[in-house]
């Protein structure tokens, strides 16, 4: 559990969260551009949509990183 609190730990809990919300504000400005660009009718629908594709996407590329840090602690 202390491995949890080292300054190394902290240091990438915090770039992680930076980037997370970095990114999330970029996906933002991308689906209300996109959006823009449909038809008025299917305006509505479609950022919702679009955001739980990256929900789906983050989910993810969260659950393949811990899988495989996973194999690499096991494997040593």
């Amino acid at each position: 559990m202390e491995h949890l609190l080292t300054v190394d730990s902290l240091i990438s809990l915090l770039t992680l969260t930076t980037l997370e919300i970095v990114l999330g504000i970029d996906n933002i400005v991308f689906i209300s551009i996109l959006a823009g660009k449909l038809p008025e009718n299917k305006q509505k629908k479609s950022p919702p949509s679009w955001a739980r594709a990256g929900d789906v996407c983050t989910y993810f590329i969260a659950a393949v990183y811990q899988l495989d840090h996973v194999a690499d602690k096991t494997a040593f």
